[in-house]
C-alpha cells in the first residue's frame, strides 16, 4: 500500500512539474504571437524550406536575430550544405582507404582476433542496451 501512495504521489509531483514547464514556456511564445501580426506563407516557400533541407540557427542566436536575418542564416546554410556533405563523403572514403591499409599490416590471426573482440563488444553493447519495462500486475501493491 506504501508503494502505491508513493508511486502516486511521484506521478503527482512529476505532473505538476510539467506543467508548470509547459506554461513557464509557453507564455512567451504566446504573448510574442499576440504582438506580432501572422506573416501569410505561401505553399511556394513552405516547398523551398522542405526540398533545402531542415534550417536550425547556432545556439543562442534564435532571441537575438530578426527575421530577415535569420533568412540571410539560412541562405548562408543552403550555400555550405553541399560543400560540407561533400567533403564528408570525402572524409568517410579517406578513412574507409586508412582502415583498408591499416588491416593489410596484420596477419590472418591477429585479424582473427579483432574480429572476435568485435563480435565481443558488440555483444555487451547489446546487453547493456536498456530494455523497455514491461508493466508488472503482480507489484501494484493493491
Amino acid at each position: 500500500m506504501t508503494k502505491t501512495i508513493v508511486r502516486r504521489l511521484a506521478c503527482w509531483t512529476l505532473l505538476g512539474c510539467l506543467a508548470f514547464a509547459v506554461t513557464t514556456v509557453a507564455q512567451p511564445v504566446l504573448s510574442a504571437e499576440d504582438k506580432a501580426p501572422a506573416k501569410p506563407t505561401t505553399k511556394k516557400k513552405e516547398q523551398a524550406k522542405v526540398k533545402k533541407g531542415r534550417h536550425r540557427l547556432p545556439h543562442y542566436f534564435r532571441d537575438v536575430v530578426g527575421d530577415e536575418q535569420r533568412e540571410k542564416i539560412y541562405k548562408i546554410q543552403d550555400e555550405y550544405r553541399p560543400k560540407i556533405e561533400a567533403l564528408r563523403t570525402e572524409l568517410k572514403a579517406l578513412r574507409k582507404e586508412r582502415d583498408e591499409k591499416i588491416e593489410a599490416v596484420l596477419t590472418p590471426e591477429q585479424k582473427r582476433q579483432i574480429d572476435e573482440a568485435r563480435v565481443k563488444a558488440k555483444a555487451k553493447r547489446k546487453a547493456n542496451k536498456p530494455r523497455p519495462r514491461k508493466p508488472d500486475d503482480k507489484s501494484t501493491g493493491n
